[in-house]
């Protein structure tokens, strides 16, 4: 109960304005504990039914908090949720050879945006082979509602530019992920003749973005040196998400 209270929480904050998430924070403070929802929600200074709808959802599933503990929680997050917005963590991610340099492993970092992922994740990738952690914590996530998108390069749409499909190595996701690929008939040609690859090898979580030279395989995650690069906070990941959600709306991208 508690995790979807959150997840609906975070999703007033993200879809609503500031001035009217601070509104709302502020009024629920000021609620008598026994005062009854619907009494509640008319106090509320809600000014569309879009954020209506949010708060509804939120406080349909507060469980035993009083209101004014919903409201310090809508507050604590709003503030949180600014912040992350106004200014962004930019931290480097290293697989390889040991350096003097403090980084975080490429592996750790994806697998750490999978596991604490609220309410979205998109994962995108040319490649992708023996990933049982990974595999497991999306199934996880699943479990806790998250949404889960994964954009793969597929062997017979790349014309065997890629041995074997990605997708096969997610056997044992559990139903509820949505598995896309982009059709061969969508793809631009070389002058060789031989389509065009999905090469992208990204991953969003909630608000993080991580873009990197890694594939989702054991030999990149764990053995090959890559780079790449994680970003906390900011729109990144938003246009990202707004890229691919926008191929799939437009047709581009299908559905395995």
């Amino acid at each position: 109960m508690q995790t979807e209270f959150f997840q609906k929480i975070h999703a007033l904050c993200r879809h609503c304005p500031d001035l009217i998430v601070h509104g709302i924070a502020t009024c629920l403070q000021q609620q008598p504990d026994a005062a009854q929802p619907g009494e509640v929600i008319r106090a509320l200074p809600i000014t569309s039914s879009e954020a209506r709808r949010y708060v509804e959802a939120a406080l349909s599933v507060k469980g035993t908090l009083s209101w004014s503990e919903v409201g310090l929680c809508l507050a604590s997050a709003a503030a949180v949720y600014h912040q992350m917005r106004a200014s962004p963590a930019v931290e480097l991610l290293w697989t390889g050879p040991d350096t003097t340099m403090p980084t975080r492993r490429m592996e750790q970092a994806v697998l750490d945006l999978v596991r604490t992922a609220s309410w979205r994740i998109l994962l995108v990738t040319f490649a992708a082979y023996k990933i049982d952690a990974l595999i497991s914590a999306l199934n996880d996530a699943l479990a806790r509602q998250c949404k889960v998108i994964l954009v793969l390069e597929s062997r017979d749409e790349s014309e065997a530019q890629l041995s074997h499909s990605a997708h096969n190595a997610f056997a044992g996701l559990d139903s509820g992920a949505r598995v896309y690929c982009w059709p061969l008939e969508k793809r631009p040609r070389n002058a060789s003749g031989r389509p065009a690859k999905l090469h992208t090898k990204c991953a969003v979580g909630d608000e993080t973005l991580i873009v990197g030279s890694a594939n989702l395989t054991d030999d990149a995650m764990s053995r090959n040196m890559e780079l790449g690069v994680c970003l906390n906070g900011g729109n990144s990941a938003d246009m990202v998400w707004g890229y691919y959600t926008a191929l799939i709306s437009a047709g581009e991208l299908q559905r395995i």
